[in-house]
């Protein structure tokens, strides 16, 4: 008796399995994508922006780009000659909310955006100029002597911007390409032994201010 009640309960496990569908686990779909700025290298900065969907509105996001700087001083951002050794370290951050306006079917965080955000950056600058130094000759009577000098810059920079783009994946698996361009201001303040600062030539300079028009690309991943 026991061993009949038994084979029929498997029995009718076995049908039960059968005719009830497997229940679907609903995925989380992605929501961070991380981004590398592929122009700043050429500057000697180093961008890498974390992005994180809002949940609550799928069409909100906010990216955070924390910025890094080092290396030698090159001619894409000053219009002057660089000197030898001329160097540059810094720091920064970026806070970037952004707006989606996506199309049929769209991923989210991606199609058409607009952005507006603040940032900050450090920059400390070495460099050589050309200066006096004392020396004493023979007879102990001093002499004037000129020579190159080492000087630091030190430049602190706030500002904002706002930027329309288009944010898209790539076939490549979860590669995220982002487009944009934009205008936005700032001001520079900096500190060095000289009367004004070395660091203005051009809108990419290190001590630059006022309107600019920030224009790019990142690459990044989504997941």
């Amino acid at each position: 008796m026991r061993t009949a009640l038994a084979t029929g309960c498997r029995a009718w496990g076995t049908w039960a399995a059968l005719l009830v569908p497997p229940v679907a686990v609903a995925q989380t779909p992605p929501s961070w994508v991380v981004k590398a700025n592929v122009f700043q290298p050429l500057a000697r900065g180093y961008h890498l922006e974390a992005e994180k969907l809002w949940r609550a509105h799928p069409r909100y996001s906010l990216g955070l780009t924390a910025q890094y700087y080092r290396g030698t001083v090159t001619g894409i951002t000053v219009r002057r000659e660089v000197q030898p050794g001329e160097r540059v370290r810094g720091f920064g951050a970026e806070l970037l909310p952004r707006l989606y306006f996506p199309g049929r079917n769209a991923e989210l965080q991606s199609g058409f955006y607009l952005a507006a955000g603040p940032h900050v950056q450090r920059f400390r600058l070495n460099f050589q100029e050309s200066g006096w130094i004392e020396y004493t000759r023979p007879d102990e009577l001093p002499l004037l002597v000129p020579a190159l000098l080492p000087y630091t810059e030190t430049i602190t920079r706030y500002g904002a911007c706002a930027l329309a783009g288009y944010q898209g994946p790539l076939e490549l698996g979860p590669l995220v390409l982002d487009f944009y361009a934009g205008m936005g201001w700032r001001h520079a303040r900096s500190r060095s032994a000289l009367p004004t600062s070395r660091y203005r030539t051009s809108m990419l300079d290190y001590g630059a201010q006022g309107l600019y028009f920030p224009v790019g690309f990142k690459l990044g991943v989504r997941f």
